[in-house]
């Protein structure tokens, strides 16, 4: 609706690198709008944690704006207080598995069908797996993990919609970028 938005469809947080989607025209953006809405859109996240994630899982936790940043709402009570300040918890579900356990860190495979801001940093950080490099959600001890970093290590490397107007499978990879790809060097 912004022509300053260029077509961007989704985006993705500052520092998070990977595949964004963007559309051509009009018709396809409220197309692919309306795929992102109805959670028929999949997404798949590279995220590295700190500490030893045993198993995958799902968090189905929603989450309330507040400022900057989101706060999870796992309670009857905590939606209450978040929403006598203004802020209306939504529905966000994580599902994450195990791709690589470290000494001191897991590579987690995460696919989000919800997209909450920063849905994936705050239900991690949640469980007790922040993001490494992430000081919002993370505090210090994440921030300065792997201080060689200088970002948080979350990576959008898949992206599959149906095409608008009914066409094939559009599906797009994204390789981990060699800042991430030497942090993983760094921990074999």
């Amino acid at each position: 609706p912004d022509p300053r938005e260029g077509g961007a469809v989704q985006r993705l947080d500052l520092e998070t690198s990977g595949c964004v989607t963007f559309a051509r025209d009009r018709g396809a953006w409220e197309e692919l709008h309306a795929a992102f809405r109805e959670r028929r859109v999949e997404k798949e996240y590279l995220a590295l944690v700190l500490g030893r994630v045993a198993a995958g899982g799902v968090v189905s936790v929603p989450l309330a704006q507040r400022g900057g940043r989101v706060v999870a709402a796992p309670d009857v009570v905590a939606e209450e207080r978040l929403a006598a300040k203004g802020a209306v918890p939504r529905a966000a579900e994580t599902r994450y598995e195990v791709e690589r356990p470290f000494a001191r860190f897991t590579l987690l495979r995460v696919r989000i069908a919800t997209g909450v801001m920063h849905q994936i940093r705050a239900h991690l950080a949640h469980l007790g797996y922040p993001v490494v490099g992430d000081a919002l959600y993370g505090g210090d001890a994440a921030a300065h993990a792997l201080p060689q970093l200088g970002r948080h290590f979350l990576h959008a490397w898949r992206i599959a919609f149906d095409a608008p107007g009914g066409g094939p499978l559009v599906e797009a990879e994204s390789p981990l970028p060699g800042q991430l790809e030497d942090a993983l060097t760094t921990l074999s």
